[in-house]
């Protein structure tokens, strides 16, 4: 995996998000919890983690700027 050849910590995969109730409002694809960062596949999902104080990006833009990515997740 590219993240840990690049030093970068290693993601949870399929992360659920949830509100101050406990409620699953958004699953991310790949998470760093500790980071509140993600990637999500639907812009409902980024929607909703980013109203809870996440950065969420589309698998689309990690794909075409994977370096930045890399950067933003401490890589």
């Amino acid at each position: 995996m590219r993240c840990k050849a690049a030093g970068a910590p290693l993601p949870e995969v399929g992360y659920e998000v949830q509100n101050k109730r406990e409620e699953v409002i958004a699953e991310l694809e790949l998470a760093w919890p500790k980071r509140l960062m993600g990637i999500a596949l639907s812009e409902e999902d980024k929607t909703a983690a980013e109203k809870v104080g996440w950065t969420v990006w589309e698998m689309i833009d990690v794909l075409e700027r994977y370096d930045v990515f890399q950067r933003s997740i401490g890589g």
